[in-house]
């Protein structure tokens, strides 16, 4: 089975996607975090596998750290810190 997401087209196109919509438009944010999680339609053992697109979260097109979670902590909106994404985010660092 293939599937194509096109989360690097996003990024590549888009590198400042966080920083604009934190500034202009926080509602989006919550479409976009949930867009960069991939579930599976199938189940084993009544688990779900699931793929967490965080990369471009953690570092940007350079393999600097990324400015992502400053823009997000900047919105001061506890709701879009603890979504699911975000958590995966700061277990990786």
């Amino acid at each position: 089975e293939r599937y194509y997401y096109g989360m690097e087209e996003l990024f590549e196109r888009h590198p400042d996607i966080f920083k604009i919509l934190c500034a202009e438009s926080t509602a989006l944010l919550f479409t976009l975090l949930d867009g960069l999680v991939w579930r599976s339609r199938l189940t084993s053992n009544g688990m779900r596998h699931a793929n967490y697109y965080v990369k471009y979260l953690i570092v940007d097109k350079d393999g600097n750290f990324s400015d992502a979670l400053s823009h997000l902590c900047g919105t001061a909106n506890p709701e879009v810190m603890s979504h699911k994404v975000l958590n995966v985010v700061s277990d990786q660092l």
